[in-house]
């Protein structure tokens, strides 16, 4: 995905202000879930012009993201009622954990 120049004299890469900024939007697009093809996807089509699909992809992802975060909530509501039970009662009925 990136394809720096490199040095004539000694053949090191030389990352340009725009490798940087393609790298930086790499590393963002994998901290939010996507995977190395959905990236190279997504920076051709960003290469290309088309940021509306883009854009439409990363729509999804939000809501896909929003929807772990809405179960993970759920799930540590469900566990700090279960801690408040336990530490009310002492103890855990099947009763408490059927809720």
């Amino acid at each position: 995905m990136l394809a720096p120049a490199r040095e004539s004299d000694n053949g090191y890469r030389s990352f340009s202000e725009s490798d940087a900024l393609r790298l930086q939007t790499i590393s963002a697009l994998r901290a939010v879930g996507f995977g190395l093809e959905q990236i190279k996807s997504m920076i051709d089509k960003l290469d290309r012009g088309d940021s509306a699909t883009v854009h439409h992809d990363l729509e999804l992802q939000r809501m896909a993201v929003a929807a772990k975060w809405v179960e993970g909530k759920y799930a540590i509501d469900m566990l700090d009622e279960l801690i408040g039970r336990l530490e009310a009662k002492g103890r855990l009925d099947a009763a408490d954990c059927s809720s």
